[in-house]
């Protein structure tokens, strides 16, 4: 009899036991997406909102901010006419470079200071140090944030770069009319050169970096697209592409570069979108169909590494090349800027029609669809460079309209 009851305690222990300490759940497997994208260290460049052409030396166009989520509002900034992007400094600070100066303002529209003469065709860059620097005509400018000169100094043969860009370390590479890249420091002295006649120049240049910093790769045209360049040992690592690149290759995590090269001709209707690896191999390439492609309209990745490139229509593409969907703009309606997104992996697309007088901006989210689209019938064109604030607003600019105006979407 007491061995029973010793066997019920001990029974009913064990079931005490099990009900207070139940086995834990087996683990779900997690799905890692092997794509993820992530901001890269970059020392030299300043940790503001958007603070150089196309958010970073990638040339990614991805912010960590939201932008508008729902129908937004409207306001235009009267600026000098300019062929510019814009740029955003620390507590809401835009900066571009106009006709005749530098322009920086608050989103409410407060001016900050109007001041140096610019050609205005250079998107400026924002160092770490909060210093403006701008590389444009002969002339290497270095402003503090209120505007005055820090470093003006004279470099050679002219530039006309939509954006230089900047290695970790803080020096600054451009293309000159010569087709030379020049390599200058913060102080505007000019540190190495190289010349090569397949370099691309002009308005459309903009040199984007590998993510370790030690490859920079270059536009080129004719029977070029891409140059490596190894800025350690200044010599050409690769080249790939034999047609003209207008726009800057944009370079993901792992260094695997995405570009759509060719010239804006009207009824050219076959493109290729390139994926190519570190070492100038194509990773894969999908054919675009469509009437023309204009300069500057680079891809950009979003946060789960997808890509996204727009002509008349917005495509989607898994990291590793498969179409995940297609939008179709409105007839006759073309992308004529860089794509942007936002940390809802939202893509933002500039466009204007090419038979009506009409610029249009949409925001199509993650999965295709449209959330919203402004129009305007007033404006020229969209600028080269959006950008998005920490508080979620979108700055767009115009090119070459007189006089000047830049969109602030909120």
């Amino acid at each position: 009899m007491k061995r029973e009851k010793f066997l019920l305690i001990i029974t009913l222990l064990v079931a005490v036991f099990i009900v207070a300490y139940p086995k834990p759940p087996e683990e779900e497997d997690v799905i890692v997406n092997p794509y993820e994208q992530h901001p890269i260290d970059w020392p030299s460049l300043a940790d503001s909102p958007w603070p150089m052409f196309h958010h970073d030396p990638q040339s990614t166009g991805r912010s960590e901010f939201v932008g508008p989520v729902s129908t937004p509002s409207v306001r235009k900034i009267l600026a000098n006419p300019s062929e510019s992007g814009v740029v955003v400094g620390y507590d809401s600070t835009i900066i571009t470079s106009t006709e005749g100066e530098v322009f920086s303002f608050k989103t409410n529209g407060e001016e900050i200071f109007r001041n140096l003469y610019s050609s205005g065709s250079c998107t400026p860059l924002i160092s770490c140090d909060s210093i403006i620097y701008i590389i444009e005509g002969t002339k290497f400018a270095a402003l503090e944030l209120d505007g005055s000169i820090r470093v003006l100094e004279t470099i050679g043969s002219r530039t006309n770069n939509v954006e230089p860009n900047i290695d970790k370390e803080g020096n600054f590479y451009s293309i000159d009319d010569n087709s030379q890249l020049n390599v200058v420091n913060p102080n505007g002295e000019v540190q190495w050169r190289l010349q090569d006649t397949r370099l691309l120049n002009g308005d459309d240049t903009a040199p984007t970096f590998s993510p370790d910093g030690g490859t920079i790769y270059l536009q080129a045209y004719n029977s070029v697209s891409i140059i490596a360049l190894n800025i350690e040992t200044q010599s050409i690592e690769w080249t790939f592409g034999n047609q003209t690149l207008l726009s800057s290759p944009v370079v993901d995590n792992d260094g695997n570069l995405y570009f759509v090269p060719g010239v804006p001709i009207m009824g050219t209707d076959n493109r290729i979108l390139y994926s190519i690896n570190s070492e100038g191999e194509i990773r894969w390439q999908y054919p675009i169909i469509c009437d023309l492609i204009w300069d500057n309209t680079e891809v950009t990745i979003d946060h789960d590494g997808n890509i996204y490139f727009a002509s008349d229509t917005l495509y989607s593409f898994t990291n590793d090349g498969e179409l995940r969907w297609k939008y179709g703009f409105e007839e006759s309606v073309q992308s004529n800027c860089p794509l942007i997104c936002d940390a809802n992996n939202t893509v933002y697309v500039g466009a204007r029609s090419l038979t009506i007088h009409e610029l249009q901006i949409l925001a199509v989210n993650q999965d295709g669809n449209l959330e919203w689209i402004i129009r305007d019938n007033v404006e020229r064109a969209l600028g080269p460079s959006a950008a998005i604030t920490s508080d979620g607003k979108i700055i767009y600019p115009t090119w070459s309209n007189y006089p000047g105006a830049i969109f602030i979407i909120e």
